[in-house]
């Protein structure tokens, strides 16, 4: 089975770690793939090393890119902006796509959006908070949440050693995400405590 990924988002952030997780575990279990990424976006470097992957890196008008697409049996989509990308390779020739929705803030519910839903071979979103909010949009798409997996990141054993030692004895909250409150929520955790 051939496995195309689309990401065409800027940076490194959550969504790209899950996508690196879980385009290294399918190189694990052999399969053949192709990401699609933004061109000098730190993803495309990062999966350098992934045996069996060949990594497209490609620049705006995304849209001349759709023959990638078609190579492969099936496309895995990351973020929003890889869905018409997706779409257009199923329009060619047919190819299933699925399409992973990480924020609570859903797109617009124009014509082009609600064909890209429809036409996907299944959606799925993080959190219950995710597919709720999809949902209003489009009412008429199955949804299915699959929570994130866990990214393993590595510790510092002298890090956490020191962090221990200087909050002896204290109860130690910590939190590990971007500062963004609309999507981490981080002051209602301040709230709550």
């Amino acid at each position: 089975m051939r496995i195309c990924h689309i990401n065409l988002a800027r940076g490194y952030r959550g969504g790209e770690r899950q996508a690196e997780n879980m385009i290294r575990e399918l190189a694990r279990r052999g399969y053949e793939q192709r990401a699609i990424v933004r061109k000098n976006e730190p993803l495309s470097q990062r999966l350098r090393d992934v045996q069996g992957l060949e990594i497209c890196a490609i620049a705006k008008p995304f849209f001349l890119h759709a023959g990638l697409v078609a190579w492969a049996d099936i496309v895995q989509v990351h973020e929003a902006k890889g869905n018409h990308l997706a779409c257009q390779g199923h329009s060619l020739k047919g190819t299933p796509y699925v399409i992973t929705r990480r924020i609570d803030k859903p797109p617009t519910a124009s014509w082009l959006n609600r064909r890209l839903y429809r036409n996907a071979a299944a959606s799925v979103a993080v959190s219950n908070a995710v597919r709720d909010a999809m949902q209003a949009k489009f009412p008429d798409v199955s949804i299915e949440v699959l929570p994130e997996s866990s990214a393993h990141l590595p510790s510092n054993p002298e890090h956490v050693a020191a962090i221990r030692e200087r909050f002896a004895g204290k109860f130690l909250i910590g939190h590990v995400g971007a500062l963004v409150q609309r999507h981490k929520g981080q002051l209602t955790l301040l709230k709550a405590l």
